[in-house]
């Protein structure tokens, strides 16, 4: 009798053990779910995810229970049903997806927010160069100048159709098109009331509409321009803030590759950094990296797992399911001898 005891204290100590680990891991994951919350405290989590665990640990013993017919027991099949039922809703959807959660958070949130701060930094970086700017706002004004350009010849070449010379309704439409790509209503541009046919009487009208498509040109490119220098003027002023966020960001990078400094504090610093940078750049995140606002949260990750935005050859959540699984199924059967009928 007294051996038995003594095992069975030894399997309610090592119930303890793994029923913290698990519960530890649970809390975590619910914390980090919860981070944007401050109404919920931390002992409340313990609290209920203690009491909860111990619930789930009594369903896989009225599991065992039920099955061992070497014990008197009624109702054995509503038992059996009841149970199942709990481990399924309390272990299967609960307690096993926040802890595998939690374990792969703390092994990857160092190396995803690294990653994102890095190409956040990137991106911040090329935008504070007045150069590129000057280059994308050039590179549109020639995709927009041959683009109109290319309907005007398109136009001259219909007028000069020997087939169909002259200024007829294809000519029009023709026309017409050279008014859309310059971004103006159709019939803007002034029509000759008399257009002849003889080749000089078509020079003069094709040197007609090409002075007042260059007049149009001129127009929309000082407008353009304008917008440049516009752009530039208030583009130091902008880019002070943008510099000071990239002195925090590279920081940041800094202590989280020192192991002396702890890391969960300057896991929410990144985070809080990384949104900072969407928001001025006017993003809501970035395709190349996976998200650090996204790990934190266990639904999303489940989600993200099960959607396939990550594989386990890449992040290995696998193994953290795993090891969450044994962590509990080790507890279940501790709880399952500490408590033994004899």
């Amino acid at each position: 009798m007294g051996q038995t005891n003594y095992w069975k204290f030894v399997a309610l100590v090592a119930f303890a053990v793994f029923a913290a680990v698990s519960c530890w891991a649970t809390v975590e994951s619910l914390y980090l779910t919860l981070e944007d919350t401050d109404d919920v405290p931390k002992w409340i989590l313990w609290v209920a995810v203690v009491g909860l665990f111990i619930l789930t640990s009594y369903c896989t013993k009225v599991i065992v229970d039920s099955l061992n017919q070497n014990i008197f027991l009624e109702n054995r099949g509503v038992r059996l049903t009841f149970g199942v039922l709990g481990v399924l809703v309390l272990w299967l959807c609960f307690s096993m997806p926040t802890n595998s959660h939690t374990f792969f958070y703390k092994k990857m949130a160092k190396n995803v927010a690294s990653a994102e701060l890095t190409e956040l930094s990137n991106q911040i970086g090329a935008i504070t160069n007045p150069d590129i700017l000057k280059n994308k706002y050039d590179t549109e004004w020639r995709a927009f100048e041959q683009n109109v350009n290319t309907a005007y010849k398109n136009y001259v070449a219909e007028v000069n159709d020997y087939q169909k010379t002259g200024h007829g309704e294809l000519a029009e439409e023709a026309l017409c098109r050279v008014e859309d790509a310059l971004g103006i209503p159709r019939g803007t541009m002034h029509r000759l009331t008399r257009v002849g046919s003889s080749q000089s009487e078509i020079t003069k009208t094709i040197m007609h509409y090409q002075e007042l498509k260059d007049s149009q040109l001129d127009g929309k490119k000082a407008l353009h321009y304008g917008e440049l220098e516009n752009k530039l003027r208030n583009f130091e002023e902008e880019n002070v803030k943008k510099k000071l966020l990239l002195a925090d960001i590279d920081t940041t990078i800094r202590e989280l590759d020192d192991n002396d400094i702890e890391k969960e504090p300057t896991l929410k610093k990144a985070r809080k950094l990384i949104q900072r940078g969407y928001n001025i750049m006017g993003i809501e995140g970035n395709p190349k990296v996976y998200s650090s606002e996204r790990l934190t949260n266990v639904t999303k990750v489940w989600g993200d797992y099960l959607g396939g935005k990550f594989s386990d050859k890449n992040y290995g959540l696998i193994y953290w399911i795993l090891l969450s699984v044994l962590v509990d199924i080790a507890a279940f059967v501790f709880f399952s001898i500490a408590f033994k009928k004899d």
